[in-house]
């Protein structure tokens, strides 16, 4: 009974300031559970205030939980002049501002690295399968961009890491962001994300990727995202302002490739200038035997997919999109950006000890078209010294990464794959 009397006051005296009323219709609110008390505090006294606000006499709006995926509550204010007010809005909801403000974590899942986690593509199936969103709906997903489920570790965004294209076209079966067949479930719905802590971004690529992601996830789902903000204000008021989602030029690029990018602050910018026909070319080489190797794969057509694949012994395992982290190695990769920037990206680094005539490299010729093949530049950086090659890969489009186990295994040929001699390169 205290904790409910205390709850009441503590609400209540959120609002003898004058608040501007808004419009709120068809409103749902979805919060996570995964909060320390601090934040829990604020991120519900906060909701309370804009429900306060915002939802008028004869409205109700719901709360449900964005990480276990189950309701919360149901504000809801009876018709009546009486009710126009704040307060009387608080009163005749007190037992759903208590279930808001006492929403527990659970204890099991609390080594949770992320700030407060959600599981943003379960609460799009869910709204759009058990609640049937109706078009001019406005979600306000509050939580953290980054999707870290402790069942699925393999598609964890922590460390820099963000989905691929293909992992949202997926099946449901096939990846935990698949909305194939879900492109009508939300349709018309209006969400506004709301990721409190500012510091989840390693960099501008990372929060631009992020950004990029959710997105197009949402818009999978057949649904708007109108705003991406930091901070409650500006996300509630763009509900309150009723706002149109605005054209990001994001677009879904079609692939069947199942990958997780990785932006990471050690990872240099692509560079802007290098004559692609001529290469550079060097005559003192480095030390055989290096801490750290890094390798680099640039190329310029904007339809083209290209990865690459590198090993720094018989005995360890390839680093590619398709194991991004192994004992000696990381994989990253970055997109086009912008309209002025077309060069794609991939890099990997190997940390040693590494010795150059065991290192093996490939890259292939995963998708998109190229008459006259798939042109691209090589970059090995070691000891501060970067090495370039230009190369051409034969097939005028991608094989999707057939052969792999016959180029990497066996050295077989293949018009799609060019294997790359590390020290041929490094003593041109």
């Amino acid at each position: 009974m205290k904790f409910f009397v205390s709850v009441f006051v503590t609400v209540l005296a959120l609002f003898w300031l004058p608040l501007t009323p808004s419009e709120a219709q068809n409103l749902t609110i979805a919060i996570s559970s995964q909060t320390s008390d601090a934040e829990r505090q604020e991120q519900g006294e906060a909701v309370l205030r804009f429900l306060a606000s915002s939802v008028e006499p004869g409205q109700s709006a719901e709360i449900v939980d964005a990480y276990d995926l189950t309701p919360v509550a149901t504000f809801s204010v009876p018709e009546g002049r009486a009710y126009q007010n704040p307060r009387a809005k608080i009163a005749v909801n007190r037992q759903a501002a208590a279930q808001i403000l006492r929403l527990e974590p659970d204890l099991a899942r609390s080594a949770n690295e992320v700030q407060r986690p959600i599981n943003l593509p379960g609460l799009l199936r869910y709204l759009g399968e058990a609640c049937s969103l109706d078009g001019g709906h406005d979600l306000v997903i509050i939580g953290s961009p980054l999707y870290d489920m402790p069942r699925e570790p393999g598609v964890s965004m922590r460390e820099g890491r963000v989905p691929g294209d293909g992992l949202i076209q997926g099946t449901r079966g096939s990846s935990p962001f698949g909305a194939d067949g879900m492109g009508d479930r939300l349709a018309g719905v209006r969400v506004h994300f709301i990721a409190l802590d500012p510091g989840w971004a390693l960099n501008d690529r990372h929060a631009f990727a992020v950004e990029r992601f959710t997105a197009l996830l949402v818009d999978a789902f057949g649904a708007d995202l109108v705003s991406f903000s930091n901070d409650m204000d500006s996300g509630f008021a763009s509900v309150a302002a009723q706002a149109s989602a605005p054209d990001r030029g994001f677009i879904l690029e079609e692939t069947d490739k199942m990958e997780m990018l990785i932006f990471a602050s050690e990872m240099g910018p692509i560079a802007s200038g290098r004559d692609m026909d001529t290469g550079r070319r060097f005559y003192v080489g480095p030390p055989m035997i290096n801490d750290r190797v890094e390798i680099g794969l640039y190329w310029p057509c904007s339809s083209c997919d290209l990865d690459i694949y590198a090993r720094p012994h018989d005995d360890a395992q390839i680093v590619y999109y398709g194991r991004i982290s192994t004992p000696q190695g990381r994989f990253f990769k970055a997109f086009r950006m912008g309209s002025e920037d077309h060069r794609a990206q991939e890099q990997i680094v190997l940390d040693g000890p590494i010795d150059l005539s065991a290192l093996r490299i490939w890259v292939n010729f995963y998708g998109g078209r190229s008459s006259g093949g798939a042109e691209a530049e090589l970059r090995i950086t070691i000891g501060g010294e970067t090495y370039t090659r230009p190369l051409r890969i034969p097939a005028n489009a991608g094989n999707g990464g057939a052969g792999q186990s016959a180029v990497t295994g066996d050295g077989a040929d293949n018009p799609a794959w060019v294997a790359i001699e590390p020290l041929s390169l490094l003593r041109e």
